[in-house]
Order: structure tokens, then C-alpha cells, then sequence
């Protein structure tokens, strides 16, 4: 029978409303999300995207050591493909696998420069468009930089004037015997208003000042520029925006005064907000680390610092939905997490007073902000508070102390050529005076990487990345 005109249209008016309705729903069920991975410098944002993405890659194979996200518990996960990042460098997932899973494990080398990846997940949809299409994608934008370039953000707020004011005052009033030394001399020094010849000279000095108070002795949180720390030094003069604070007195009418609040101005125009508009200002999640235990180690001053620091960098973000608005505004941070890094340098009894600290630690007003901040649109940011290690380089034991039993931890501290039994200070639940801090300090011990060769294929032993994986984009792959 000769099929007619009519249902030959008929056939074909079906095909393409099948096709399209199949089209709807896999375009329905491929997303995207740009994750933001920040946090001052030691807070272990490299090793964290790293084992994250290591993770992603490996979950359809080792579902249960995901336990927490659901997509990969369920066994729903298709695969993982990890692709670069338009517009920035790629950042090294491969290498920093290989040097971690080597015979002669290493912690990765600091974030220097900003460097992305996307990682594309594919998995098995459980909504209500999952008959319209069997298989979904989730496009995971990682943008990784380097936390001291977190601290120039107020800098978007500030003149030249106002910031040298600030920063000498700062620098004058150090609050540790060894840091006020070391920054006075340098504000004291005969050439503290420089002629024009010796402004280079002058702003070297400054680049040197800021490594010394942000090196392990004094561990300052609250530096800037930012760059000084994370270039080398002729980076930092050859850029053209090498500046430096001047005296209350000299902050007038000036060649010096004027040169240096030029180089300001640049710095802040050419570097400080095309990072912030390109990389920052688009973020749809973020997860913010903090070394709270490095900061306890490093003693009163370099705790309160930091978070001073800490509370400073979340102001500058953008948060709340974002909706009708989002061309005018850009993206707005609709979840974020505010992690306390190398949980594993404690003990499990210790991880709810961990927890504790960073409660208090991260200043409460702007944790308001995260969850009540309302602009244009009535979506609410949601947040989340917890502890990670992204790769555990411990392992928990018990040990007999005078008759008792205490929990210790195992490995091997950095340097050091055998493991050893190590008993990490309790953690303080709440922010210790300066006036009551230990005689002794805190002791938390810089653990060397594990043998990691077994894992090469399968994600690393961790503490709560599950958890936090969950919470950025659980719900993009429900």
C-alpha cells in the first residue's frame, strides 16, 4: 500500500516532535556551575581541587568512597571527563596526581597563578525529565588562584591615600615583640620618602618586608598588594605598579606622592579588577578554606589577622540569587562553603571544636550575609559550615600515657625520614584571648603525604570532601 502525501507530513511532524522533545530534555538535563575554590595562602586549595576533581573522575568505579554524595552512592554516576577551562591556564590535575601517587609522595606546589579546569559529569538523572533523556550532563567550572591576591579586593574601595594611612599605621603598630621590630625599622628607615630616582629601590624593600612578616615566623595574613608575595621581585618592579605606604606627613602634594599613587591606581585598574570581574564576579558557588590550625600555630597575632582577613575577603563577594538582573549584575554565589582545612591534623575527638572555632571564627555578620543577603531577587544564599581534609595523611591510634589511653596520630611530619606518634594540642572551641593563649602555644605537626600509590585510580582518603562535593552540586545531579 503506497503510503499518501498526508502521512508521510504526519510521519515526519512526529519525527521532528520527537526529536525535539528529546532535545528539550537533554538540553534540560545538561547544566552548569562555576566553582570558586579560594582561601589565604596554606589553606590547601591545590591539593583540595586536585582531590576533588581526582575524585570525580574515579566515582562511577568506587562509589562508596563518596559515600555522601548521592549521585555517586546510588551508583548513578556515567563517567567523568576533565577538559580545559576557556580563558585560563589549565590547572595541573595530572601532575599533581603523578607526583602524589610517586614512589616519593609530595604536596603539590602552591597555587602562583590563577588556572582552571572542567570537569564534565555525566549521570544517570532522577527527575522528573529522566524518561526524556536516560543520560545528563554537569558541566563543573573550577577556577583556582592564589589566595593573596584575595586581600587586594579592598583595595577596589580604597585611594592611595586611605590605603598608605592604613598600612602604615599597621605596620607601625605590630603586635608581636618581633614583628613591630621588623616593620618599624623598615618605617623608620632614612629613606622613607625616596626621590624619584629611588622609588624602585624603595618598593623592593617593601616586597621584602612583606615576605619576611608573611613567611612562617610571623605567618600575616593581611598583606597588600597581594602580588608582592606571589611574584618575584622583578616581577613586581618590571609591572610598572610597585607601590608602597609613604608617612602621615609625606601623604601631600609631591612627586613621590603622586608617582606612587599613580602606580596605585594602575594596579588597581589592570590587575586587581579584571580578576575580580572575570574570575570572582562570576561564580555560582564558592568554598572558602581556612588554616585555622596553621593560624593557632603560628600564635595570637597571626590568628586574629588572618581573621581579620578572612572577614574582609567575604565582603567582596556577590551573594544571593541572581536572576532577571544577571546581565546588569553577573552571577550571584547562590551556595558557599566555608571549610576548615587538614582536619586530619587532629584527632576525630577534636573535629567538633574544630568545627566550633571556625563558627566563631568567621564574623557572624557576614555569615548573615551569606544567608539573608537579599538583592533584586528573593532567593536566599545557602551555607554551610564544616571541616575537610582533602587527602588524610594521618591515621588515628591509641596510645598509653602514664596508665591512660589517649588518642595520637600516626605519620610522618614533613622532613622527618620515619613516622612517628603525635599528640596535636586540644583545639579551643572558642576564640582564645591573646592574654590566655598556651605559654606554649599551639602544636599542630606539618604531616608529609602518605603512600598514596594505590589510589592512583580511585580517590584519595579524605575527610568530608563527600560532604562538601554534596553541598556544591548535589543538587545539579539529583
Amino acid at each position: 500500500m503506497t503510503e499518501s502525501t498526508a502521512q508521510r507530513w504526519m510521519r515526519a511532524t512526529f519525527r521532528a516532535l520527537r526529536d525535539s522533545v528529546r532535545f528539550v530534555g537533554e538540553k534540560a538535563q545538561s547544566s552548569h556551575v562555576r566553582l570558586g575554590v579560594t582561601g589565604l595562602s596554606g589553606a590547601g586549595k591545590t591539593v583540595f581541587t586536585t582531590a576533588l576533581a581526582h575524585a570525580l573522575l574515579h566515582a562511577r568505579h568506587a562509589p562508596h568512597e563518596l559515600a555522601f554524595l548521592d549521585v555517586a552512592h546510588r551508583g548513578h554516576v556515567v563517567g567523568a571527563a576533565i577538559e580545559p577551562l576557556p580563558g585560563l591556564p589549565p590547572f595541573p590535575v595530572a601532575r599533581n596526581v603523578d607526583l602524589l601517587a610517586s614512589a616519593a609522595p609530595a604536596w603539590p606546589a602552591a597555587t602562583t597563578a590563577p588556572s582552571g579546569l572542567r570537569v564534565v559529569l555525566r549521570f544517570a538523572p532522577q527527575g522528573p525529565l529522566r524518561r526524556a533523556s536516560p543520560e545528563a550532563e554537569l558541566r563543573i567550572d573550577i577556577v583556582d588562584y592564589p589566595g593573596e591576591w584575595l586581600v587586594d579586593l579592598p583595595l577596589l574601595d580604597q585611594d592611595y591615600r586611605a590605603w598608605s594611612a592604613a598600612t602604615w599605621a599597621r605596620l607601625a603598630d605590630a603586635g608581636s615583640e618581633g614583628a613591630r621590630a621588623l616593620s618599624r625599622a623598615w618605617c623608620a628607615d632614612a629613606n622613607a620618602v625616596p626621590g624619584p630616582d629611588g622609588v624602585d629601590a624603595r618598593a623592593r624593600a617593601y616586597g621584602r618586608l612583606m615576605r619576611e612578616l608573611k613567611g612562617d615566623r610571623f605567618g600575616w595574613a593581611w598583606l597588600t598588594p597581594g602580588r608582592t608575595v606571589t611574584w618575584s621581585e622583578e616581577e613586581w618592579i618590571g609591572s610598572g605598579c610597585a607601590f608602597f605606604p609613604l608617612p602621615p606627613e609625606a601623604l601631600g602634594p609631591g612627586p613621590v606622592f603622586a608617582a606612587l599613587g599613580q602606580r596605585y591606581q594602575r594596579y588597581v585598574e589592570t590587575l586587581v579588577k579584571p580578576f575580580y570581574r572575570d574570575h570572582l564576579r562570576n561564580l555560582d558557588r564558592q568554598i572558602v578554606l581556612v588554616d585555622l590550625l596553621g593560624a593557632l600555630a603560628r600564635g595570637p597575632e597571626s590568628f586574629h589577622g588572618m581573621r581579620e582577613a578572612l572577614g574582609r575577603i567575604l565582603e567582596h563577594f556577590r551573594y544571593g540569587g541572581w536572576r532577571l538582573l544577571q546581565p546588569l549584575l553577573g552571577r550571584r554565589i547562590g551556595r558557599a562553603m566555608v571549610a576548615a582545612a587538614k582536619a586530619d591534623l587532629v584527632t576525630a575527638s577534636q573535629l567538633p571544636a574544630l568545627r566550633s572555632l571556625l563558627r566563631e571564627t568567621v564574623d557572624w555578620s557576614v555569615m548573615k550575609k551569606l544567608k539573608d543577603y537579599q538583592h533584586a531577587t528573593e532567593d536566599r544564599t545557602d551555607y554551610f559550615i564544616g571541616c575537610v581534609a582533602s587527602i588524610v595523611s594521618t591515621e588515628e591510634r591509641l596510645a598509653t600515657f602514664g596508665g591512660v589511653q589517649v588518642p595520637v596520630l600516626r605519620g610522618r611530619v614533613q622532613g622527618a625520614a620515619l613516622e612517628q606518634l603525635l599528640v596535636p594540642s586540644d583545639v579551643p572551641p572558642a576564640l582564645p584571648p591573646p592574654a590566655r593563649w598556651p605559654e606554649r602555644g599551639y602544636q599542630y605537626y606539618p604531616f608529609a603525604p602518605p603512600d598514596l600509590s594505590a589510589f592512583a585510580d580511585r580517590a584519595f582518603p579524605h575527610l568530608g570532601l563527600d560532604k562538601a562535593l554534596q553541598f556544591l552540586i548535589g543538587d545539579k545531579v539529583a
